[in-house]
């Protein structure tokens, strides 16, 4: 199967996922960062944060934007790491992650990438909020249309 179809099936899922959100909830995510990684660790337990992800794209209400890896990697800086003059000035609280009352984050966070070790096995995550996300793991052996789902983690 053509690398291409298996992006274009996870994108689609995200996508589908994101935009129902906007349906059954009141203020979801704007948009979301999406990373594709090499492989997933056969425990299918999530991505090291500060993986480089293989590649990126960025979605919001005017769709798909291919990103480089280095703009979500320089978000993630600006938004969760020690930044040069945190000593000196005591850093920031970032404002896209969920505080006090907002159930969604500002933004989502979604990767897929193959399990390791493991043919036509794929490891996907959402997570949209604080206590709101989702891992799966999809064996599309079968092919795309026939994927079968597994939920591996719910929050």
């Amino acid at each position: 199967m053509p690398e291409n179809e298996v992006q274009t099936f996870f994108l689609l899922e995200i996508e589908r996922e994101w935009s129902a959100l906007g349906k059954r909830f009141p203020a979801p995510p704007w948009g979301v960062w999406i990373r594709e990684y090499r492989a997933a660790g056969a425990e299918q337990s999530g991505f090291r944060i500060d993986a480089v992800p293989q590649n990126v794209w960025f979605l919001d209400k005017k769709g798909f934007r291919r990103k480089p890896p280095n703009d979500f990697q320089r978000f993630l800086l600006v938004q969760t790491g020690r930044l040069w003059n945190d000593g000196f000035f005591g850093g920031f609280e970032s404002v896209v992650w969920s505080r006090g009352d907002r159930f969604f984050h500002e933004l989502g966070l979604a990767a897929f990438a193959p399990v390791e070790d493991a043919k036509n096995l794929y490891y996907l995550e959402y997570i949209w909020g604080g206590r709101f996300g989702r891992g799966h793991c999809v064996d599309i052996g079968r092919g795309l249309r026939h994927a079968v789902w597994k939920n591996v983690w719910v929050s």
